[in-house]
């Protein structure tokens, strides 16, 4: 029959069977021990938490730095009281001087409109128009006479013409530019001013020449006179000079001798 094996906890020795010596296993460490956190780890947190913390605190304060300047901007853009009452005034008084130069400037411009004066040509005549030399170089020798009109409708407004130039011309030629001197027009006073022009050797163009020509042959020549200068009126005691040009475009000679006396347009705030 077979032998059965020890049992367990036993070995066979010389002197018999014997108790089988027992392991011992040293205790494991607790386990708060196995869980403690190593110093350096803990130093990084550390850093890393006040980190946090001082970022916080910055914009914190950046936030809080912000809200104050907004706040500040705020208040400056509230005006005070004062001051509002200072600009309604100032506004006020602008809109009213304002309005006072504009009713100032309708009244001026309406009362020197309405107290211009008619003028009209009363006569028109050439004494002399040559026309001397070939087709390719002509030249001309003119005299000429326009008598205008100056009639001051008014009752009570005084009319003071300074020193005015007057031009002539006829069908593009030139017939000469002359000096008039100035006088004044009393109210309800009718006056006549005579502008003699003349040229000598001025050279023109055939075609025009040959126009002028036959037009002055029927006595139809179309004439422009234009007097340039200043026209002077009391307004509320003061006197005002207006640059004035009275301006006498396409004026008939036929009509001038037929006695229909053509108008010229008196335009203020004009220079030439």
């Amino acid at each position: 029959m077979p032998e059965l094996p020890p049992p367990p906890g036993r070995i066979p020795g010389n002197g018999g069977i014997r108790e089988a010596p027992s392991l011992l296993f040293s205790d494991f460490a607790p386990k708060e021990h196995a869980l403690e956190r190593v110093p350096e780890v803990e130093e990084e947190e550390e850093e890393k938490e006040k980190e946090v913390v001082e970022i916080y605190h910055v914009k914190s304060a950046s936030s809080d730095n912000f809200m104050e300047y907004e706040e500040e901007r705020a208040r400056r853009r509230r005006c005070p009281p004062c001051f509002r009452m200072c600009c309604a005034c100032t506004c006020l008084i602008v809109s009213l001087f304002l309005l006072i130069l504009l009713i100032v400037g309708v009244s001026l411009v309406s009362s020197v409109k309405s107290s211009l004066p008619l003028v009209n040509v009363a006569n028109l005549r050439f004494p002399k128009m040559e026309f001397n030399g070939t087709s390719a170089e002509l030249v001309l020798n003119a005299d000429s006479i326009a008598v205008l009109q100056f009639s001051n409708k008014n009752d009570k407004t005084v009319l003071y013409y300074s020193a005015m130039t007057a031009d002539v011309s006829s069908e593009s030629i030139d017939l000469g530019h002359t000096k008039i001197q100035g006088f004044r027009q009393d109210p309800d006073d009718v006056r006549t001013v005579r502008i003699s022009t003349r040229v000598r050797k001025s050279s023109v163009y055939d075609v025009d020449a040959t126009l002028l020509r036959d037009k002055l042959k029927r006595f139809e020549a179309v004439v422009d006179v234009f007097l340039s200068g200043k026209m002077g009126l009391d307004f509320w005691g003061v006197r005002i000079n207006l640059p004035t040009v009275i301006a006498c475009e396409d004026v008939n000679q036929n009509e001038v001798i037929q006695g229909l006396k053509p108008k010229c347009h008196v335009l203020i705030f004009e220079k030439r």
